[in-house]
């Protein structure tokens, strides 16, 4: 039988992307992240989406951050 995988919450991947996690959690999530290509290929398109918005200077459109949430609630 093989161990079933735990992966961090999104919200752990996302803060792991954006190194702003405390020091214990971000040695648990890169040690999970070391062997698992999933959450390595999640946490690079939360990096690719900051990279994204941090291109330009312009305001967010409307609405973003509610888009944003019912997508985490989903």
């Amino acid at each position: 039988m093989t161990a079933e995988v735990t992966h961090p919450q999104p919200e752990l991947l996302a803060a792991f992307a954006l190194d702003a996690l405390v020091s214990a959690e971000q040695r648990h999530v890169g040690a999970h992240v070391e062997g698992c290509a999933e959450c390595r290929t999640e946490i690079d398109r939360f990096r690719g989406v900051v990279a994204l918005i941090s291109a330009d200077d312009a305001p967010p459109p409307p609405g973003l951050w509610s888009r944003i949430q019912a997508a985490i609630n989903a």
